[in-house]
């Protein structure tokens, strides 16, 4: 192959970083796309970001005050007032499926039902660029919610039907990022970011030099670790790890028995489904929030509960748009079969999936946990909040848990497993693997900073000579 030869369009003539080039971004998981748009469309809410500065409660007050950074604009000139933010968050409520509801929770009446917008209009007061935000528990976390992806600030232009915000880059008609010249921060150096989206095996893309930059799992990433490229770098990137789990409602029939539960946990093979399904680029998984779990914290049962002529007829959704979920779900249906149950598979879009599982009308759920925050008991409720009435002693624990100051870390954490770990005890949530994440960039790419899962900020992102 020859060496990567970029074209006018891709570098930067001087070292400095300037307006120039194109990032095509290579996306193999739709929802990410728009992940990667939001995020670079809209402006976070955090302390390089939209905001200028915390007040924190004092005098017993519950209350806490933002001040927005007035460098920030919209793309048709007006600054960025606190009524926008508290306008775009009502809006994204109407939605019951954003993480929203988790993220706000705090400003409703009840800790353990989804909020309001009601309750979210009583909680807040916009005036100007001051925004005051009244949580209606203690809520020493309230900085980590708002440094979400979900709580970003963006809007829908009435005219164009295209996202818009006060971020670095416009999103066009075609899907692609358009940076803007009069962005208020150091960036952008590219003029534009191309989603590519394709389906199946990304790295010879990457290899040809079609794509600039991607998020690989599994084969794609073994075929680069195993046969490198000069032109590309590959690295490590675990806070983008997926681990898949099964979620087994308590309230549905067969699955309401925790003996039944664990004997399912303990037919499955997790080595042999990260070997043969994704190359060994993974390992086994027996919790949600710790890699170096591998031993479950309960004993699996390895005969069948059940009489030889029993044979229970079980049903699985899981989410169309995950490319990996699918496979993963075949592979426990091929191993129950063997174990004469009949597991059907259901594919369901993730907002209708989410829907589902709140309501309870799901008997098994195929779901991967993907951290969104840092923070441990924010990393476990954006999982937990969505499975429903089944897993609501858990929430209460984290809703416990979220009331311990952000600075002890170590006090946090241990009240997150807690949470985890009344689900794990009886299995209602039965961990499977952890899919080892993988970034692949050309070396010419400079400056990439990626976030939490599904947050890829490009604005200080550049090509070297």
């Amino acid at each position: 192959m020859p060496p990567f030869e970029p074209t006018s369009e891709d570098l930067i003539p001087s070292p400095e970083p300037q307006f120039g080039g194109v990032i095509r971004f290579l996306v193999t998981d739709p929802p990410f796309q728009s992940a990667l748009i939001r995020g670079n469309v809209a402006e976070g809410l955090t302390t390089d970001g939209l905001l200028l500065s915390w007040s924190r409660p004092r005098d017993g007050s519950p209350c806490w005050v933002l001040e927005l950074n007035p460098r920030w604009v919209w793309p048709d000139g007006p600054s960025v007032r606190a009524g926008d933010l508290l306008a775009a968050w009502t809006t994204g409520l109407l939605d019951d499926s954003s993480d929203l509801h988790w993220l706000l929770d705090p400003l409703g009446d009840n800790a353990v039902t989804p909020v309001e917008v009601n309750d979210v209009n009583g909680s807040m007061r916009a005036e100007g660029r001051i925004l005051e935000v009244c949580p209606r528990r203690p809520t020493p976390d309230l900085p980590a919610r708002f440094e979400h992806p979900a709580t970003w600030l963006q809007r829908v232009d009435p005219v164009t039907g295209l996202l818009e915000g006060p971020g670095p880059y416009r999103q066009m008609p075609d899907g692609s990022l358009s940076a803007k010249t009069d962005y208020p921060g150091d960036g952008p150096y590219v003029d534009s970011v191309v989603p590519l989206v394709v389906e199946g095996h990304s790295s010879l893309l990457l290899r040809l030099g079609d794509a600039h930059l991607a998020v690989t799992f599994g084969p794609a990433a073994d075929a680069l670790i195993d046969d490198p490229v000069p032109e590309l770098r590959l690295e490590r990137l675990p806070a983008w790890d997926r681990t898949y789990y099964m979620w087994m409602n308590p309230d549905e029939r067969w699955v309401n028995d925790p003996v039944f539960r664990r004997w399912v946990a303990g037919t499955i093979d997790r080595d042999e489904m990260v070997a043969y399904l994704f190359d060994d680029r993974g390992k086994r998984a027996f919790s949600l929030s710790y890699d170096g779990s591998t031993v479950p914290v309960y004993p699996l049962r390895a005969d069948r509960p059940l009489s030889p002529m029993t044979e229970p007829r079980l049903r699985m959704v899981y989410d169309a748009a995950d490319p990996y979920s699918e496979t993963v779900a075949q592979r426990v249906r091929a191993v129950l079969e063997t174990q004469q149950v009949e597991l059907s598979l259901v594919p369901m879009a993730r907002d209708a999936l989410r829907r589902a599982l709140r309501a309870g009308d799901v008997e098994i759920a195929l779901l991967a946990h993907r951290p969104g925050s840092e923070d441990p008991v924010l990393a476990l409720e954006g999982t937990v909040w969505w499975l429903g009435e089944g897993a609501a002693d858990a929430r209460a624990l984290l809703v416990e848990a979220s009331g311990i100051e952000s600075r002890q870390v170590a006090a946090r954490a241990e009240g997150a497993w807690k949470a985890e770990e009344l689900l794990l005890a009886d299995a209602r949530v039965i961990p499977l693997i952890r899919l080892h994440a993988w970034l692949a960039y050309r070396a010419s790419l400079a400056g990439l900073d990626p976030g939490a899962d599904g947050e890829f900020r490009l604005e200080e992102t550049w090509w070297l000579p």
